[in-house]
């Protein structure tokens, strides 16, 4: 674990202190990667919606 805390320190995305805590670099590239989550839930939905339209125009 502390060996991930100081690769993470190293590139910037830690705050150095006894607590571990994000620095401004640290959120942006969070928030960066919870919008990628967002993005392929919503893709995933209307991949599903696709499908299922697809299948029933086959079945009609």
């Amino acid at each position: 674990m502390a060996e991930i805390l100081e690769e993470l320190r190293q590139a910037g995305l830690l705050e150095t202190s006894d607590a571990p805590q994000l620095s401004p670099r640290g959120r942006l590239w969070l928030r960066q990667l919870e919008d990628i989550e967002t993005q392929e839930v919503h893709d995933a939905g209307e991949a599903a919606a696709d499908l299922i339209l697809s299948t029933s125009g086959l079945i009609r």
